[in-house]
């Protein structure tokens, strides 16, 4: 009992630690650890909950929830991992690890549902089959098909994986060619689409040749980025900032990789392609790399910017441009001026008058909450930028949005009280 009434104890601390600071990532930590202690599952859930409520992109922790769901929980634990993994899955679908513990987990849990498994190796391939580090993967996937569809599908799905621009493409290649020089040549021809014109070996070996070609294509596109990739030095998401020479390679990274889809074939396959040579496209690419970038630097306005720039340009719909803006501005990036004030100019442009001022609010009203000496920087430019934008409502009669007040400039006013105070 006493030890009971111990960890309740410090529970209820470090749940006093997170509430009057909980931006502070050092508390959270503290927290799920202390709940780990406890092996209390509601308390362990409720920690984790809040943590990955604040920290999302978090992938380590999706994966220690999950373990301690599955460690805890009995008889209902490996479904509950599998639930605590799906969440994860949506939350940061770029990871690549997450994903492989998501489907090895599903297909230990399930081994009979085999459309569930692939399903979620489909989600995994386009979420993260891009990224640079995505070998485990892919191989995974083959794996999985060769026991649960057989070469063929296995195959297949080493195909895809040679066209990708991975690391350890070399060693995708070699279980590739191991399987195909040990599946029967109908397997081989309709996977591959190896024409039969011999026997078993002259299939084989002309299988061998085409995936050989294949990679080979890969890696060579692929030696442009191997100097960027080698200045990535953390891929993952931490709430530790990133050095000046981390966020300057990302951007360099980009830079080169925009420049290079401007002037690459919109195929990407090239003339000198090899026969059945079918890679993701340039656009996906960059895609693929911002999105990677906006996991690793989530906490900076600047890529979030910049990918909704970058959308906007490459001719994608307004919707998804504006969806970027707001993801960063309402979720990862929420003190970045200029991404707050693009979001609302966004939505004021879309004609969400409501979304455009609660835009807004998010510097006003931190510079509201911030108490001290001095507000916030450019908390005055937002006011401004609100008074502005209240004014385009009413006289455009679309005065006042839902929830706002009857006054456009009632805001003005308690900004004026604030810097008078702080004077």
């Amino acid at each position: 009992a006493s030890r009971g009434m111990q960890a309740s104890r410090s529970m209820q601390t470090v749940w006093e630690r997170v509430r009057a600071e909980p931006y502070v990532a050092g508390h959270w930590t503290a927290l799920v650890r202390t709940a780990e202690g406890t092996e209390d599952l509601a308390e362990i859930r409720k920690a984790f909950d809040g943590l990955l409520d604040r920290f999302p992109l978090c992938y380590g922790f999706w994966k220690k929830y999950a373990d301690l769901e599955r460690r805890l929980g009995g008889d209902a634990g490996a479904d509950a991992a599998l639930g605590v993994y799906e969440r994860g899955a949506q939350a940061v679908p770029e990871s690549v690890d997450l994903w492989v513990n998501y489907a090895a987990l599903l297909a230990e849990a399930r081994p009979e549902d085999a459309d569930a498994i692939r399903t979620v190796y489909e989600r995994a391939v386009e979420g993260a089959g891009l990224d640079y580090l995505a070998h485990p993967l892919w191989a995974a996937y083959a794996t999985f098909e060769q026991r649960a569809g057989g070469a063929r599908a296995a195959l297949a799905v080493y195909r895809r994986g040679l066209m990708v621009h991975l690391k350890d493409l070399r060693v995708l290649l070699d279980k590739a060619l191991q399987l195909a020089r040990e599946s029967p040549a109908e397997d081989v021809l309709a996977a591959w689409g190896v024409e039969g014109a011999g026997g078993a070996e002259e299939t084989h070996e002309a299988a061998v040749a085409r995936a050989q070609a294949w990679a080979d294509r890969t890696a060579a596109d692929n030696e442009r980025c191997v100097p960027f990739e080698g200045h990535i030095r953390r891929p993952h998401f931490h709430w530790i900032p990133l050095d000046s020479a981390q966020l300057g390679a990302w951007h360099d990274y980009l830079d080169a990789e925009i420049a290079w889809a401007r002037t690459a074939p919109a195929d990407g396959r090239g003339p000198d392609a090899p026969v059945g040579y079918a890679p993701a496209t340039p656009a996906a690419r960059v895609h693929a790399l911002f999105r990677r970038c906006l996991v690793a630097c989530a906490s900076y306005g600047a890529y979030w910017l910049r990918y909704a720039d970058w959308l906007a340009a490459d001719g994608a719909d307004e919707a998804a441009s504006a969806q970027v803006l707001e993801r960063g501005a309402l979720r990862f990036a929420r003190q970045h001026a200029g991404l707050a004030l693009a979001h609302a100019l966004a939505s004021e442009s879309r004609g969400d008058a409501a979304g455009a001022l609660a835009a807004y609010d998010l510097l006003t009203q931190a510079g509201d909450a911030a108490g001290g000496t001095e507000p916030p920087e450019h908390w005055a430019e937002a006011c401004v930028a609100r008074a502005h934008a209240s004014r385009r409502l009413q006289r455009a009669g679309a005065w006042p949005p839902e929830g706002a007040e009857a006054d456009p400039f009632a805001h003005m006013a308690r900004a004026a009280a604030k810097a008078a105070a702080l004077v």
